[in-house]
């Protein structure tokens, strides 16, 4: 008997939004099969006809069983139309596979850990992956697919280490990386830093007495030195982030991004003068570097007095680099360097990353590992994931070949981050809760409410309550 079409549905899940990819046998085809057949046996005896049929049913019911549904957590319009390129692509090499994808309306932080352990459970799911916390809970109660097989020894090889230190848990992968996005970036205005002669670190980064240098320069230019938008809090905490990260040593950072997990013993406290140096930095840069004006200012209004002329610098994301391009006026030229270099080195911040995860409900785990390795092939990679600017997960990309698909200032964030060395954000670690408090407390110490000390003495007073807590 012919073999039966297989469906392949992946659903994609976002804040807004869910798309959802489905594999499960074609009815459809299966039917004309089986008329075909019994046509045939009418032409012979009634009881071969009712053994076909029988048989016919016995497939369809087998293959149609599991509709496969996939969770696309964060997703966009442009993240829709990539995962579609890729799967119409794997499609055209897969001619027994369909994939399908509907899109309905999800909240996907209540959902997902409960949805991936259903008789519901998705094929495929394209994850945005914003919370370890979340993506603890769902390898540790095993609803999710060991990756091994798909991502040892080929991708491992060619993944940042921050992100196979952020994905592996008791030496095993659940999550198969697919684009990332790193912060803060400095974007620089090329007309100002000219104006006020400062020769810019482009796609590197200056010493912490540099940075300050070009402050004073583009302040005595008769410009704001860095514009932010502070109102929205989160944008604070990446400043924070850049600088804990820079300067503290690996022993340091990647104690507090643990010290609040029930039964982990620091070495370390939020206390330590190491650490409250840090925060000092913090709140020098936010007081000397960053305009007063910052403070007053949403996110896109942070963005809009650079592309303005009102300012020598600008903090964002990679991800703002192609808002800038088609937002910036006729002729405004800019580069973009990291923030300064503090210890020994100057690590890129990796902010949260997608990826795929296959929950252990599915009915066609194999081909699903079969599509997902397809997604993240280094020509996938290029081709679907720099649609909208995004950073591919893995780095073995070559310089030429990263320009080519992303441009100038992408290409070379990427090219820096393979360079320097990325690390994982506290805020992709710990709670959201604790994350929501510490936005809070970053802005009381760089606005004066509250001291240095006070602010530290908090992030270790909440570590240590989640540390006592009983799971």
């Amino acid at each position: 008997m012919k073999k039966a079409l297989l469906l392949l549905i992946v659903t994609l899940v976002g804040i807004s939004m869910v798309a959802t990819f489905s594999l499960a046998g074609c009815k459809g085809e299966a039917v004309t099969e089986t008329t075909a057949e019994e046509t045939t046996a009418e032409e012979t005896t009634a009881e071969e006809t009712t053994a076909e049929e029988t048989t016919a049913e016995e497939t369809t019911a087998e293959e149609t069983t599991s509709e496969l549904v996939v969770l696309r957590f964060g997703v966009s319009s442009d993240n829709l139309v990539r995962m579609k390129a890729s799967a119409d692509a794997y499609m055209e090499l897969n001619p027994n596979v369909t994939i399908i994808i509907e899109i309905n309306p999800a909240n996907y932080q209540a959902i997902a850990p409960t949805l991936f352990g259903s008789e519901d459970a998705p094929d495929v799911s394209w994850y945005w992956h914003s919370s370890s916390n979340i993506y603890d809970k769902m390898a540790e109660s095993g609803i999710l697919v060991n990756l091994d097989d798909v991502i040892i020894p080929e991708m491992e090889n060619a993944l940042p280490p921050s992100l196979i230190k952020e994905y592996k848990r008791d030496g095993h992968y659940y999550y198969m990386p697919w684009d990332t996005q790193y912060f803060p970036v400095i974007y620089y205005s090329k007309a100002i830093f000219e104006e006020a002669g400062i020769e810019a670190p482009d796609g590197f980064y200056p010493t912490l007495d540099e940075f300050f240098e070009m402050a004073e320069k583009i302040k005595a230019a008769g410009y704001e030195a860095m514009s932010q938008g502070y109102i929205d809090t989160w944008i604070l905490s990446q400043t924070t982030q850049a600088i804990l990260s820079n300067a503290l040593p690996d022993e340091i950072y990647d104690d507090l991004l643990n010290d609040w997990k029930p039964g982990y013993t620091p070495k370390y406290s939020w206390t330590d003068p190491e650490v409250v140096a840090a925060m000092e930095l913090v709140k020098r840069i936010c007081t000397e570097v960053v305009s007063e004006e910052s403070f007053s200012r949403a996110y896109f209004e942070g963005r809009a007095a650079f592309l303005q002329g009102k300012t020598g610098m600008h903090q964002d994301g990679c991800w703002a680099a192609a808002t800038i391009n088609s937002e910036a006026p006729e002729g405004f030229e800019y580069g973009w360097f990291y923030f300064p270099k503090i210890g020994e080195n100057a690590p890129m911040i990796l902010t949260a990353s997608s990826a795929f995860i296959i929950p252990s409900g599915g009915k066609h785990v194999e081909e699903s590992k079969k599509f997902v390795k397809f997604c993240t092939t280094k020509e996938r990679q290029l081709l679907d994931v720099a649609m909208n600017g995004g950073i591919p997960a893995r780095n073995d990309i070559s310089q030429n070949e990263i320009m080519e698909a992303l441009g100038y200032p992408v290409g070379d964030i990427y090219r820096y981050a393979v360079e320097n060395g990325s690390r994982f954000p506290w805020m992709g670690i710990v709670p959201a809760d604790y994350m929501v408090e510490s936005f809070t407390w970053n802005a009381e110490m760089v606005t004066g409410l509250k001291t240095v000390e006070e602010v530290c003495q908090l992030y270790e007073d909440y570590a240590q309550d989640l540390r006592e807590q009983t799971e």
